[in-house]
């Protein structure tokens, strides 16, 4: 598109910040959609958006209809976002046992099985546009079969359509996962410019070292329901913060690309059950509908996503980007004290007023 357009490298960034626009702004308002008509019909709208956006993006006819699309085509996809994790949430509560780092697990293989596919479509036959168009059509089948199978809930008409919640018990879970998300950002962004320029690493393994830090991440979310079956949110926390840290120090300060990669394979296992786990206990905090918690974690996340990479930037112009990447390794540390936050939420104190009324206390 940006041949096609002619566009300059400052005007597709422009046009590229809608997605994050579209997708903040359903965010704001899925909570409130999901208590009036449901996280499966949420989902369901959020997929079959992405399907008709999609093509889209590629076939529209000029710079502004290009906009509009990448505005739809984000605000699908933050409104999905939402949906789907409320859906794991429900999923979760019915299954008995913890399994929402294995659906985020499934998340990141999926991205890497698109990647694959879609790469070997292209080499074999058609053009981006033709391949959209079929990616769209395997979207829209496979979201309209699959809704039948999702978790239908009591819709409220009557409820707020802005749905982000100013809970102070979410005020914690957004640091953290604003943290988690910023650090994720940030590897997916650097790590491979601080292999080649500090470590002397070649241009063929610099990118290693992300791809270190994305295999430990899905293999440990396919752990980490039963790591945090075994020994709870808290502990699990507390160990991914340490491991986090670890596996900075290890990396900034290794004397070699090999044992830089490792920690960064480090940090990957370390980060790896955080965020199912903050999107877990924000879809359960108590008297706080589980569609509000996460749209504010994820209103959260989404922000630090974008602006971790930036971040990073300035303070390594400013210093240098090792420097820089110890903020990965300070993250770790404020995780790590903070893993109380995951701890079960103590019981309401009985209302004494009530004891002996005949009021349940």
């Amino acid at each position: 598109m940006q041949a096609r357009f002619a566009l300059s490298e400052g005007r597709l960034g422009s046009l590229l910040f809608l997605i994050a626009v579209g997708a903040v702004l359903t965010m704001l308002v899925s909570g409130g959609l999901i208590q009036r008509y449901g996280s499966h019909r949420l989902s369901l709208a959020g997929c079959l958006a992405y399907a008709a956006s999609l093509p889209a993006v590629l076939m529209v006819p000029s710079v502004p209809a290009l906009g509009v699309a990448l505005l739809l085509y984000g605000a699908a996809g933050g409104a999905l976002d939402v949906a789907m994790n409320d859906q794991a949430v429900l999923v979760q509560r019915r299954y008995g046992r913890p399994i929402m780092s294995s659906f985020h697990a499934l998340f990141s293989v999926g991205g890497l099985a698109g990647a694959g596919v879609g790469a070997l479509v292209l080499r074999l036959s058609g053009t981006p546009a033709q391949h959209a168009v079929g990616a769209g059509i395997l979207i829209a089948g496979a979201s309209l079969a699959s809704f039948g199978h999702l978790v239908g809930e009591e819709s409220g008409g009557d409820a707020p359509l802005f749905g982000v919640s100013l809970d102070r018990r979410l005020a914690g879970l957004c640091a953290l996962i604003f943290v988690c998300f910023m650090s994720e950002g940030i590897v997916a962004d650097w790590s491979g410019l601080y292999l080649r320029d500090h470590v002397g690493a070649s241009d063929s393994v610099a990118p290693l070292a992300f791809a270190a830090f994305s295999l430990t991440m899905t293999a440990g979310r396919f752990l980490g329901d039963r790591i945090v079956h075994r020994v709870g949110q808290a502990a699990t926390a507390l160990g991914g913060g340490l491991l986090a840290a670890a596996g900075t120090a290890v990396a900034l300060l290794a004397p070699g690309a090999v044992v830089a990669i490792l920690g960064f394979l480090v940090l990957g296992a370390g980060l790896s059950n955080l965020v199912p786990m903050i999107f877990t206990k924000a879809g359960n905090l108590r008297g706080l509908p589980s569609s509000s918690g996460l749209a504010t974690v994820s209103v959260a996340g989404y922000g630090s996503f974008l602006a971790g990479p930036p971040l990073v930037g300035y303070l390594a112009e400013l210093t240098s980007l090792p420097r820089a990447l110890t903020l990965l390794g300070l993250f770790g540390l404020a995780v790590t004290a903070s893993a109380r936050a995951f701890a079960p939420e103590a019981p309401p104190v009985p209302n004494c007023a009530s004891i002996g009324a005949g009021e349940p206390s």
